[in-house]
Formats: C-alpha cells, sequence, structure tokens
C-alpha cells in the first residue's frame, strides 16, 4: 500500500496530492487552470449499525428524496455535503461528507480528544442526519447509539477519515545487480586446488512496478480504486507479454527489451494516473471547499470531461448546473 516497504527501499516516496485542474465549463480541456490547494482533503465519517439478527435488515430509509437524495440531507443539516448509505443485507454503513469548515472542526475536536474514546464524534449532528433520511428515526441521541454495531473490543463502529490521496513519486524503477560467476577454467582437473577458476561480471536486469495503493491511495467513494486497478492489471499483462515475446526472439537482447517495457508501462500508467488523480482532487475540492455537487454524465468519452458541476436551490431537492466562473465564483 502507501507504506510499502519495498518502495521505500528504492526511494520510492509518497506525497499527498495537492495539485489539480478546475473549470466551470462544459468545455473542460480549453478552460482548465492549474489550483494548489496546501492540505487537500475531504473530512468523511463512517458508522455501521446493527442489523436485524434474525433478517439482516438494516435500518429503513425514507422511499421519499429526503431518504433516496444522497444530497438533500446538504440542505437541512448544517456542515454536512452529502450522505451515501451502504445499506446490504447484514450490512448497514452510512458515510458522511463534511464540508471544509466543518470537517476541521471535527478534526480538532479528535485532536483535544486526550483521553479517547468517540466523544469527538459529532454526536447531534449524526442524529439530525438521521431524523433526515430514515423512515423511524431515533428518538435520542443515547438510542441511536444503541443501534450502532460494536468492534471486537467493544468500541463502536463509527470513525473518523480525512481523506487524502497520496501519489508516489515514480511509477517503477530498474533494478541492476553486479553478480560474479565462477567456473572452472577448460582443462582443468577434477582436484579443486589444479583446476583454474576465472569470474565474470554481469548485470541483472529486476524491475518494479507499483500497483493499487503503493501507486496513488484511491478516494474509497469514486470508484477510482477498483477501476484503476483493472486498467493497471491490463498494463502488467502487456508488460509480462512483451518480455516473453523478448525471450522467444533473443535472449541476449532481454534487457534492452527489458527498459522498453518498463518505459512502455510508464507512459501508460502515468496517463492513467493523470485522468484518476485530477478526478478525484477537483471532485474533492467542489465538494468540501465550494459546497457544490459533482454529477457525472455517464456518456461522456473521459472521465473529466463528464464532471457536471451543479449548485443547490433554495427548495431543498432542487439544484441548477454551473454554467461559467463568473456564476460559481459569485456563489
Amino acid at each position: 500500500g502507501a507504506k510499502s516497504a519495498v518502495a521505500r527501499s528504492v526511494n520510492i516516496l509518497h506525497e499527498p496530492l495537492q495539485s489539480f485542474n478546475l473549470s466551470f465549463t462544459r468545455s473542460t480541456r480549453k478552460s482548465m487552470t492549474t489550483h494548489h490547494v496546501k492540505g487537500l482533503k475531504q473530512v468523511s465519517m463512517i458508522i455501521t449499525f446493527k442489523a436485524e439478527e434474525m433478517s439482516g435488515k438494516c435500518p429503513e430509509t425514507r422511499d421519499d428524496a429526503q431518504g433516496q437524495d444522497p444530497y438533500y440531507v446538504g440542505f437541512l443539516v448544517e456542515g454536512v455535503t452529502a450522505v451515501f448509505k451502504r445499506f446490504y443485507f447484514g450490512h448497514c454503513q452510512m458515510q458522511f461528507l463534511f464540508t471544509r469548515e466543518k470537517g476541521d472542526k471535527i478534526i480538532e475536536e479528535k485532536r483535544r480528544n486526550i483521553g479517547g474514546g468517540d466523544g469527538h464524534l459529532p454526536w447531534q449532528t449524526i442524529l439530525e442526519v438521521c431524523r433526515v433520511v430514515l423512515k423511524k428515526p431515533f428518538k435520542n441521541v443515547q438510542d441511536m447509539r444503541a443501534r450502532i454495531a460494536k468492534k471486537h473490543n467493544g468500541k463502536l463502529e463509527a470513525g473518523i477519515f480525512p481523506v487524502t490521496v497520496n501519489v508516489a513519486s515514480d511509477t517503477s524503477k530498474i533494478l541492476t545487480q553486479q553478480q560474479t560467476i565462477f567456473q572452472k577454467v577448460a582443462g582443468g582437473g577434477d582436484d579443486d586446488d589444479k583446476a583454474g577458476i576465472k569470474d565474470t561480471t554481469t548485470f541483472v536486469a529486476g524491475a518494479i512496478l507499483l500497483v493499487g495503493d503503493a501507486l496513488s491511495t484511491a478516494h474509497y467513494r469514486l470508484g477510482v480504486g477498483i477501476n484503476t486497478g483493472f486498467r493497471v492489471t491490463r498494463n502488467i499483462g502487456i508488460f509480462l507479454h512483451r518480455l516473453e515475446q523478448a525471450l522467444v526472439r533473443n535472449r541476449n537482447g532481454i534487457f534492452a527489451s527489458f527498459s522498453s517495457s518498463v518505459e512502455l508501462y510508464d507512459e501508460r500508467i502515468r496517463s492513467i494516473l493523470a485522468t484518476v488523480l485530477q478526478l478525484q482532487g477537483s471532485t474533492m475540492f467542489y465538494e468540501t471547499y465550494c459546497d457544490f455537487i459533482v454529477f457525472f454524465d455517464h456518456n461522456s468519452p473521459n472521465l473529466v470531461d463528464a464532471q457536471r458541476l451543479y449548485a443547490k436551490e433554495k427548495h431543498p431537492g432542487q439544484y441548477y448546473e454551473i454554467s461559467g466562473p463568473k456564476e460559481a465564483t459569485s456563489l
């Protein structure tokens, strides 16, 4: 992962993503400007409620927009931008995303909570959210806490996560190793004392190819991790296939083919990373720092151009598309 000992051993370091491009029009590639945000993060909270013991059912959510629209709660509960419910059979997880101001306040409360425990969690905010999205809201914080699942150590399944994206300083590293080979000189006898010995030196190539979180950590909500994994895996297959072909053609030329294969891998992986890092950095910024809503046009040819920015209307559950930078900066 991002703490890969292998990567560190060859001086591949990880740094947080802080630069990305922004655009407030549909013609994104023509109007993008680079932004740098120190400490870019999106503060998230994940809570797992208990499922009913016999049926495995989760707490029932409302059937209307309040329960189905993840952004609706942002109209009614201050500091919350969205709430996503991952309620499946026996698994009842609720994910909160906060505004920058609310997130910073929660992180500060966590830092001050020297004694540990869950006193830093925004319990009143959680209760307000549940009253918006659930069919049968909890009576009070104590009632709600009793419905939260517990870990093996007895602590509640509830935690704050400042989501950041960490990026490796390189996508691969070619390794060279000096090797000494000892051989008997032709004509030498079986007696070791009489047999001549000579040594030769060669360079053996190896490579470290970073994948998964060792390459770049992923925002858990955007589907970046699994999709990038598939795309990177395909390129590892191409890399190995090229080496296999080189071995069949000319074993003596394997080092040159090895180097060119690594270069091709780097080129393709950097292209993939550029897209997913841009997607994550800009989406986190739009949602957390601007309180915008990011929808996606699934007919768009690429992820970056698929982003559609919306702002909240005065009436809960209604949004309008942002058409340009002037409109965005005036909100």
